[in-house]
C-alpha cells in the first residue's frame, strides 16, 4: 500500500498535568495491556522530548549525516531512513542520479569497521548516526 507503514499499538497520554495524584507506570501498563505508551503534558511541554523518542524508534527510523567531500558534516539536518536501509536507499532519496554516478562512498559511525571506511558497492546496510560521503564519477 505504497506509503503506509504499519505499526503496534502506541498509547499517548496527555494531561497529566492535571493529575492529582500520580498512577503507578505498572498499573497503567497493565490497564493499557502494553508497555508501548508515554504520559506526557502537552501543555507544560513534559516528555515531549520521550514522545518524540519513542515515536522514532517505534516506527524503525534511523538519522543519517551527509558530509560533503572536503567539507564538515552537515550535523543540524539529518536525512530520515528506515533500520535495514542502504547507501542505495539513501543515494536514491537524495537524486537518482546518485545511483548511476555512483563511484564511493565513505562512512563514520557504527556501521563502519573503521572510521572513514571506504564503500565501493550500494549495499552497505546504514546505521543509526552514520555520517556519509558520496563520492559520484565526474
Amino acid at each position: 500500500f505504497g506509503n503506509r507503514i504499519y505499526t503496534r499499538e502506541f498509547v499517548v497520554i496527555n494531561k497529566s498535568d492535571l493529575m492529582k495524584t500520580p498512577v503507578p507506570p505498572d498499573k497503567i501498563t497493565e490497564a493499557i495491556g502494553h508497555e508501548h505508551w508515554v504520559m506526557i503534558s502537552a501543555k507544560n511541554k513534559e516528555n515531549i522530548n520521550t514522545l518524540k523518542h519513542n515515536i522514532f524508534m517505534e516506527l524503525n527510523l534511523i538519522r543519517v549525516f551527509l558530509k560533503p567531500p572536503r567539507e564538515e558534516a552537515d550535523m543540524d539536518e539529518p536525512i530520515i531512513l528506515h533500520r535495514g536501509d542502504t547507501i542505495e536507499n539513501l543515494c536514491r532519496k537524495i537524486h537518482k542520479r546518485f545511483i548511476t554516478d555512483y563511484r564511493y562512498s565513505l562512512v563514520w559511525g557504527k556501521s563502519a569497521k573503521h572510521p572513514g571506511q571506504k564503500y565501493d558497492n550500494l549495499n552497505h546496510v546504514i546505521e543509526d548516526g552514520d555520517i556519509i560521503s558520496i563520492y559520484l564519477k565526474r
